[in-house]
């Protein structure tokens, strides 16, 4: 797994190689791959402090607290979100879709999967997976229970959530 010094380096290699936003995007996210999913978070990094003050926003979201082994004590040794002793960052799924999009100087409008979908300023088009020409990036929603339930994003068939 890569920790967030590395893939902060990769995106800046990848900006100097002058790669394609698609690309610079796609990459981040495969790159993050593993990292910590924590309810509201936007790509802080991956501590105890940080996943005690989304705690406190989201005290329903018992998993903020129950998945971090270092919530209470602040260490975070051993921790699979602290590997080789280096941070991952961490995030929900729309604080995912915006950060990955942001590292190419986008940001995406809305604080909700409902709010990210519905805001017209974010999307070139709306569609069905089925109908992406190859080689789009997208971001892909789930609607589900007559709402917005889940983001994250596609390219060329595969999906990072």
């Amino acid at each position: 797994m890569n920790n967030a010094k590395e893939v902060d380096a990769l995106i800046e290699k990848w900006k100097a190689e002058g790669q394609s936003k698609t690309y610079i995007v796609w990459n981040t996210a495969m790159a993050c791959v593993g990292w910590s999913y924590v309810y509201s978070a936007w790509g802080a990094e991956c501590t105890p402090a940080e996943r005690r003050k989304r705690y406190k926003m989201c005290p329903s979201h018992e998993t903020i607290k129950t998945r971090c082994k270092a919530f209470d004590n602040g260490n975070c040794s051993g921790c699979q979100w602290f590997p080789d002793g280096e941070r991952t960052r961490c995030y929900d799924c729309r604080g995912f879709t915006d950060w990955c999009i942001a590292r190419i100087g986008f940001d995406l409008y809305g604080d909700t999967c409902s709010a990210q979908w519905n805001h017209k300023d974010n999307w070139k088009d709306k569609g069905e997976i089925a109908n992406m020409p190859k080689d789009t990036l997208c971001c892909l929603f789930v609607y589900k229970g007559g709402k917005w339930t889940h983001t994250g994003l596609g390219y060329n068939a595969e999906t990072v959530e």
